[in-house]
């Protein structure tokens, strides 16, 4: 199987999880005359499984992604750090762009109305230049990620 396919089954897993754990807690309590429409007991016992199997195979995904190399010799752990990285580097940077949009009267209050007592302190358009070459880094990163990830087989 290939990394790619492991990755959707990993989110199908996750999804059904989730949709079992909301079932889980809509059945656990009734009106004391009335049943639930599905027995909660049950459902904890296919939660369990599929946690079980989202266990086994998200240790699969971590190895694989720890061991396979790309065709330029890094691991893929390497390229989803690197895109960690830079995502973290975008949001400190679009953050930064948008606090300086923010109004005087949420820096100062409602008794300054004098926006020219108001100074921005960063360079926004020296800022939001580096945003932008981040995000283009992430979509080129992105792409490179995905077509590895159709690839490379996930280890057993």
């Amino acid at each position: 199987m290939k990394l790619a396919k492991a990755l959707i089954i990993r989110g199908d897993l996750q999804k059904k999880l989730s949709d079992t754990k909301n079932i889980i807690q809509k059945n656990s309590v009734v009106h004391k005359e009335s049943n639930p429409n599905i027995d909660p007991n049950e459902m904890i016992v296919k939660a369990n499984r599929i946690i079980d199997e989202l266990d086994n195979l998200m240790e699969r995904i971590h190895r694989t992604n720890t061991l396979a190399k790309t065709s330029d010799g890094r691991t893929m752990l390497k390229l989803l750090t690197e895109r960690d990285t830079l995502r973290n580097r975008h949001k400190l940077l679009t953050s930064t762009i948008e606090s300086t949009t923010k109004t005087h009267d949420s820096y100062f209050g409602e008794r300054y109305h004098d926006l020219e007592n108001i100074k921005v302190t960063v360079p926004v358009a020296d800022l939001q230049k580096q945003a932008d070459d981040i995000s283009m880094k992430m979509r080129h990163l992105n792409i490179t990620i995905q077509e590895n990830n159709w690839h490379i087989d996930l280890l057993d």
